[in-house]
């Protein structure tokens, strides 16, 4: 995950070329806080589940629904772009993060694999 908070930076870098006042480490530092923040959460989301087990659907699907309009806020703060602009950056942004991941992890079977 550390490898992928520079790469999500830079991911943030591409999409938003336009701003020439954001430098990549002001994209660096949001990226940390909001993996932080998606740590910070799942952590306590995980742990409620633990105390109780019956609504651990419901905790997933409100987790999802927090953590999505969180960055969609926060990137709407941060970047001062209109709605649709935001919306359009974050589909961009959660797409290639998602092929970013399976990527990632893909590596992490094969070289598993390969040392096994």
């Amino acid at each position: 995950m550390f490898i992928l908070l520079p790469l999500f930076a830079l991911i943030l870098k591409l999409v938003n070329y336009r701003s020439k006042t954001k430098y990549y480490v002001e994209h660096l530092i949001y990226s940390i806080h909001v993996h932080s923040f998606l740590f910070l959460f799942i952590s306590v989301l995980i742990l409620i589940s633990w105390i109780l087990p019956g609504a651990s659907d419901w905790l997933q699907f409100i987790g999802v629904v927090v953590s999505l309009w969180y960055i969609y806020r926060s990137m709407r703060n941060i970047y001062g772009s209109t709605r649709w602009r935001t919306i359009y950056k974050f589909f961009v942004l959660f797409l290639s993060y998602g092929v970013l991941l399976m990527v990632s992890g893909l590596i992490v079977v094969v070289a598993t694999l390969y040392t096994v």
